[in-house]
């Protein structure tokens, strides 16, 4: 199956989980990868994400993180706006091959080296 590339995004994801009231304080010590936030909840540490979406040829919007193909072969160290305006520039509109994840059961990009890094 083939898809239309037609955009990125950039998104940050942290999860917390209410405990007990007047549970344990803050304390910034990793424990299962997060924190006590001092409210009586547990925090995770930020996920950062960078998403590509492509329209599939049934008409159907999906997306993939593609944060770390990125970051592994761009030449600058950040993912800043105008980085994510030159990735958007060199790939919305391309045809990419894709492939079907029986372990997340979802589509993704077959190689991703289809896609330009600036």
């Amino acid at each position: 199956m083939k898809g239309t590339i037609t955009k990125f995004e950039r998104r940050i994801i942290q999860k917390s989980f209410v405990g007990l009231k007047g549970g344990a304080g803050y304390s910034n010590k990793p424990l299962l990868g997060g924190y006590n936030n001092g409210v009586g909840a547990f925090s995770m540490y930020p996920e950062y994400q960078l998403l590509i979406y492509w329209k599939t040829e049934t008409g159907k919007e999906e997306c993939m993180d593609i944060r770390d193909h990125v970051k592994n072969n761009m030449s600058q160290s950040r993912i800043t706006d105008k980085y994510l305006g030159k990735l958007t520039k060199s790939n919305v509109g391309k045809i990419v091959e894709l492939d079907w994840n029986n372990t997340d059961h979802m589509r993704v990009i077959k190689d991703l080296n289809q896609i330009d890094i600036p």
